[in-house]
């Protein structure tokens, strides 16, 4: 489904928000995730730009789902993904069920797989 500029803005906010959040709990050591994830997650995200360049393409994924695949490409657990993105992890599975059936992965490794072969993220 080709992404309309109301998906774009929405998606670059929200990058944008989680980015300074980020930061803000690594410089005040708030979190148990370890700091080289969140390091990579800044890097992911800082650079935007590459996000909303591959969204705006053919992607079956909503801004929230393209955001939790960007952080499940990182974080091990999902318990964290919940943490930085203030959902339940009941939200977080939710839409990694909707992400493995748009992408049709049947695990973790093939979702990002997949995901990167289309360019909707980078490997990192």
């Amino acid at each position: 489904m080709l992404q309309d500029s109301n998906s774009l803005t929405e998606l670059s906010n929200k990058l944008s928000l989680l980015t300074t959040y980020i930061k803000s709990i690594r410089r005040k050591e708030r979190t148990n995730i370890p700091k080289e994830h969140l390091d990579a997650i800044i890097n992911l995200f800082s650079t935007k730009v590459n996000i909303l360049l591959n969204f705006n393409k053919y992607n079956p994924l909503s801004v929230m789902e393209t955001i939790t695949l960007a952080l499940y490409m990182v974080l091990p657990r999902q318990i964290d993904i919940a943490q930085l993105l203030f959902n339940s992890v009941g939200t977080i599975k939710s839409y990694l069920y909707r992400i493995y059936i748009k992408l049709e992965a049947t695990k973790r490794s093939d979702a990002i797989n997949k995901a990167i072969k289309l360019g909707i993220i980078q490997r990192i």
